[in-house]
Parts: C-alpha cells; structure tokens; sequence
C-alpha cells in the first residue's frame, strides 16, 4: 500500500535452518533470494502473514533433487509454500551419496522504510 512516496507493505525477513554437509547447506542458502520473492509476494497480498514451512528434500547421486515434499506448513500461504518448494526442486546440489536434507523456513516481516 502507497502512501504518498512512503511505502507500507512489509518486507519478508528469511531465516532458514538446514542439516546437511556443509555444501549443501552452501546450496541451500543460496535459494534465500527466491524464498524472499516468495514471501515478499504474498506479504503483498496479506500483510500479516507469517510463519514457517519444512521442506523435506533427497538428493541423488548426481545432485539432482530427486523428491521434495512439504513436511510441515505453519501459517505460510499455499501460494508462498508452493512457489518455495518449486524453488527447491529446480535446485542443484553436489554429486556424491544419496542424501536427505531438511530444510526450515521461517518468514517474518519487518516494515519498510
């Protein structure tokens, strides 16, 4: 929402928490900027939304995602939730062992200046 040349839509604030070897949580973070367009859009559609969303992921031998699922959805619009996990599985990860990798979302908004 504009008001004059100030804007009162809040920004999306986005903490996540991995488990994983140290490059796939290298990976991982690297999806903060999509995360944040995620949240971003659907704080523009409702500004009080928050929470968090986990994200139960394996990945194969050759770094692709090879599953992706919603494990857990507290507060996060379908929309935002959908367009995170999207995010994740177009991810691309290290080859090596096939592995499972969780990860944590937390959205919160702070207001813009």
């Amino acid at each position: 929402m504009r008001v004059g040349n100030h804007t009162n839509v809040p920004r999306a604030e986005v903490t996540l928490t991995l488990n994983g070897n140290a490059a796939d949580k290298e990976r991982a973070n690297a999806l903060r900027p999509r995360f944040r367009a995620c949240a971003n859009h659907a704080l523009a559609l409702d500004p009080t939304q928050r929470g968090q969303l986990t994200i139960m992921v394996t990945i194969g031998k050759n770094g692709e995602v090879t599953k992706a699922d919603i494990a857990n959805n507290a507060g996060l619009s379908a929309t935002s939730a959908q367009c995170m996990l999207t995010g994740v599985r177009v991810a691309q990860f290290a080859a090596g062992d096939e592995r499972a990798l969780v990860i944590t979302v937390v959205q919160t908004a702070s207001q813009s200046p």
